[in-house]
């Protein structure tokens, strides 16, 4: 990389039930770096579609990504996503890894989350996934830990 390049890395942690999403965030970080890269500002958008099959416990490679963000973006919807060796879920162990270094580091860090809103139907049975979606939406809200957004309206198409 260019060293008068100001890369701002993007670690966007969700489940796979948002996929429309992570590709709408990967057309903005496109978009954001044919306007800004003459400019000296890089975005590198990354997840865990970057990390290479490898041994070990599979969350471990990941959290690295997580350790070297400067800007941790949650996208939730139904899915809660499959438990870690150490956490509920690979979302939960990444959001806690950047609140961690959020309140150890000060503000280096920005945390960001959106949540689609659940439609009502899916509403009546909730199932475990979207039970604890909703427990944790409780707590972000409740605890105030981060800046959050909830909307009808797809990600997809407030990026265009």
């Amino acid at each position: 990389m260019d060293k008068d390049l100001r890369e701002l890395r993007v670690f966007m942690a969700s489940p796979g039930d948002l996929t429309d999403e992570r590709d709408a965030l990967r057309n903005l970080e496109r978009r954001l770096n044919a306007m800004f890269r003459g400019r000296g500002v890089c975005v590198s958008i990354e997840g865990w579609e970057e990390v290479q099959p490898d041994a070990g416990a599979p969350q471990e490679l990941i959290n690295p990504l997580v350790h070297d963000c400067d800007v941790f973006v949650g996208l939730l919807n139904a899915r809660w996503g499959t438990p870690t060796d150490n956490d509920s879920s690979g979302f939960s162990e990444e959001f806690n890894i950047a609140l961690k270094r959020r309140k150890e580091g000060g503000y280096t860090l920005a945390i960001g989350m959106y949540f689609r809103d659940i439609d009502p139907e899916r509403l009546r049975d909730k199932g475990p996934q979207l039970q604890s979606v909703l427990a944790f939406k409780e707590r972000v809200e409740t605890e105030r830990l981060v800046l959050h957004k909830s909307s009808a309206v797809r990600i997809t198409s407030l990026l265009r």
